[in-house]
């Protein structure tokens, strides 16, 4: 089962060992004001481990084709965690 719940950034900043794969200059940078070891984006494939815990970062609002200078009010931010049954 997926426990899935909504973050902010005071939420965000509590996590440590980030693994991210966010390309998006504009992005990194808005997360660095948070977050501010935030390692440069892994090129490798994830794998899912036990114990993971996933966070989605997505655009609010999409724009597609277009170079957006990003700020962390226009990120939504979701943690997901899997729960063994």
């Amino acid at each position: 089962m997926l426990r899935v719940q909504p973050l902010n950034a005071e939420e965000l900043a509590r996590f440590a060992n980030i693994v991210h794969y966010i390309r998006h200059s504009s992005t990194v940078a808005a997360l660095r004001t948070v977050l501010p070891s935030l390692p440069d984006a892994n090129s490798g494939i994830y794998r899912y481990e036990e114990g993971d815990r996933i966070i989605v970062i997505t655009l609010r609002v999409p724009q597609r084709g277009q170079e957006v200078a990003v700020r962390l009010e226009d990120l939504d931010m979701w943690l997901i965690e899997v729960e063994q049954n």
